[in-house]
């Protein structure tokens, strides 16, 4: 019996938020471009030391300082400072944080160097210093994720809220009324971490009572919103770290909130971008409404499109700087990781040629970390339990898998994130939907594989930016339908991919069995190869036998989850609903090894977008989402679980001519079949 994959009700898709049109075609005149990095500097960057603390985050948690590795010391220096240049322009506890523990940095990255020698009068005069050259101004600054900029952005932070408290009557009380720096992050596990590392910053900081630790929020959804506030109440204000929606909902139920934010001094937006991508421009825009015309405002933006502008003309001062430290001419980061497309002519290979690449990438990397993006909840599921059924055919033979998707409880998502992202062994997988797509880093990840294609070229470009992160090595696998071929041309015509057949992947991975690469430093004795050979030469038949034991209803509503992700897509794929639908119903007979191939009845069909008036009926009968339909849109010849008696949709009972339901009917459909799955 297949375990561990569950069947969820069936919900709707979420609707998107509308962004507002804030987008400008320029910025005002008084804009200023300066700091512009335009030479490449080759370094590597480390995990970011906080993202190794645990993610289950309480503002009462003491972070784990002694799990924090040093920086790498193979850095190329060039356009870069020592962070031992800061010394007298910061708080000797903020350095000594940064250099000796936890973070144990030597080397600043471009972004932190182009940041932070603007200190100390970026915050403005601190004492013993002047206001600096360019004073207190506002940021608008460019960087990737996965650059160090969280510390570039926190450091200046801790400055201003140092000044503010020095300047108040009775600091420990301010410090318990009034926010000091309001981070907004597009996603919670980003956020986690970030707040991770706003502790781990000011760690140093000597505390001899509960008053004097600095207190780190964090509003996020999903999480305890009674633990949040009691942690608000009893705490230091000095961060909040929060995701637009929670945040919202808490300026306008939380009373004493909108108060505390109104002397804050620094407001940072990270990966703004990403903020406007997934449909939060309005609720920034009306959390900004809540804070003071006078604080100190950071953006950072891996992108600067007309929208992003318009958000930095709205938020930030005319003064503001713009910092732009990916350098001109550098290719994208997903140029320089090696990618490959697999369009499959032979739907049967799917699941024999997603576990040769796991395989491939166990057999070229001494320690594989590998990502395997999916488009719905539904597939995820599936695909995690295929994959935790089918690890016995790996080279390594404790892979560890692990699964996140919008159906886990956020604790649940948070963990496994951070067991993942910590996980150090010879070969991990991560299977996953889109909430790992943007904004979290998981170091060392080797390979990312993509089954089916995302909703554009954009998140392509994210998916893949797992991998190849701060100067690393990596690859990219996508593996599409027959279908979907179209997506290359229209949404990868500039990205340097290269086909990869399955049969040319098979030669490979057997080649490699012979000849190790050099970087795995172990020459492999006669019986391991012949081991591995016969592991690589069972994975077809262990795909077969997953399949016979696959639950058929269960193995249909997984297909049926993957209609509604094609309904905006015929276009960038050159094709029409009629195709799409027709491949996922290969998809679910030969790839997936259903006994008679799904169909969906024309009103269901309609319901979903996926209607082309007529092209795709048929005299089969319907499948509906939940269940086998009753009648196409002639009646069914099979027939199955209908929505109302008579056929046509998804109830449990009443189904449509000759189908098998739950109760009546009869002839023809599927039951649903006991002890699977």
């Amino acid at each position: 019996m297949l375990r561990s994959f569950t069947r969820p009700i069936v919900s709707a898709s979420a609707l998107a938020r509308a962004v507002p049109s804030v987008g400008r075609a320029f910025f005002p005149a008084t804009f200023n471009r300066v700091l512009t990095s335009t030479t490449t500097a080759a370094f590597t960057l480390p995990a970011s030391p906080a993202k190794r603390f645990n993610s289950t985050f309480s503002s009462n948690d003491e972070p784990d300082l002694s799990s924090l590795p040093p920086l790498a010391e193979e850095l190329s220096v060039a356009n870069t400072l020592p962070f031992s240049t800061l010394k007298g322009k910061i708080n000797e506890h903020i350095l000594t944080a940064l250099t000796e523990g936890p973070f144990k940095f030597t080397q600043m990255s471009t972004v932190q160097t182009r940041v932070l020698s603007l200190l100390p009068g970026l915050v403005g005069p601190v004492e013993g210093h002047g206001a600096g050259e360019e004073g207190k101004r506002d940021l608008l600054v460019k960087a990737r994720t996965g650059t160090g900029k969280t510390v570039a952005f926190l450091t200046p932070a801790v400055e201003s809220r140092l000044q503010f408290l020095a300047n108040q009557r009775d600091s420990n009380i301010a410090a318990h009324d009034f926010v000091g720096t309001l981070i907004i992050s597009p996603t919670r596990e980003l956020a986690v971490q970030i707040a991770n590392e706003a502790k781990a910053i000011t760690s140093r900081f000597p505390a001899t009572s509960r008053s004097d630790k600095w207190g780190v929020h964090l509003f996020v959804g999903g999480t305890s919103k009674a633990q949040q506030l009691r942690d608000w109440k009893s705490n230091r204000k000095d961060f909040i770290v929060a995701t637009p929606g929670r945040l919202k909902d808490f300026l306008e139920s939380v009373r004493d909130l909108p108060p505390a934010l109104e002397k804050v001094q620094t407001v940072i937006l990270d990966e703004a971008d990403t903020m406007l991508d997934i449909g939060f421009g309005q609720d920034i825009a009306q959390i900004m409404n809540y804070l003071p015309k006078d604080r100190q405002t950071f953006l950072f933006s891996a992108t600067v499109s007309p929208a992003i502008k318009g958000i930095a003309q709205d938020s930030l001062k005319n003064d503001a700087l713009f910092l732009d430290v990916v350098p001109k001419g550098e290719a994208q980061t997903v140029d320089k990781i090696e990618q490959h497309v697999t369009v499959l002519e032979d739907l049967s290979t799917l699941m024999p040629h997603l576990i040769r690449l796991i395989s491939h990438d166990q057999l070229v990397n001494p320690k594989s970390k590998t990502i395997i993006f999916l488009s719905t909840t539904k597939m995820t599921q599936l695909f995690s339990t295929i994959i935790r059924n089918l690890s016995v055919h790996f080279p390594e033979p404790n892979t560890s898998v692990y699964e996140i998707h919008s159906k886990l409880d956020q604790k649940v998502r948070f963990s496994t994130s951070d067991r993942f992202r910590k996980d150090n062994s010879a070969a991990s997988v991560l299977v996953t939907s889109d909430v790992s797509a943007r904004g979290v880093d998981y170091p060392g990840t080797t390979r990312v594989i993509q089954i089916g294609t995302p909703p554009d070229g954009e998140q392509y470009t994210h998916r893949v930016g797992r991998t190849g992160r701060g100067g690393a090595t990596g690859r990219g696998d996508i593996i599409l339908l027959p279908f979907e071929a179209g997506f290359i041309k229209s949404q990868l015509s500039n990205v340097p991919i290269k086909p990869l057949s399955v049969d040319e992947l098979d030669r490979e991975v057997r080649v490699l069995i012979e000849n190790p690469p050099s970087q795995k430093n172990k020459p492999l004795s006669d019986d391991r190869k012949n081991e591995l050979k016969n592991k690589i030469d069972l994975i077809e038949d262990g795909c077969k036998n997953i399949q016979s034991r696959f639950d058929q209803e269960v193995v249909g509503e997984v297909v049926t989850s993957l209609l509604g992700n094609y309904t905006p897509k015929p276009k960038i794929l050159n094709t029409t609903k009629a195709e799409i639908v027709k491949g996922l119903s290969d998809l679910g007979s030969l790839g997936l090894g259903m006994q008679t191939p799904p169909h969906w009845s024309s009103q269901f069909l309609s319901k979903v977008g996926m209607w082309d008036g007529g092209s795709n009926g048929g005299s089969r009968g319907g499948y509906g989402s939940g269940g086998y339909g009753g009648g196409g849109s002639k009646g069914g010849k099979y027939g199955g679980y209908g929505k109302s008696s008579g056929g046509g949709g998804f109830n449990r009972s009443g189904g449509g001519g000759g189908g098998v339901k739950r109760s009546g009917g009869g002839g023809g459909g599927f039951s649903r079949g006991r002890g699977s799955w």
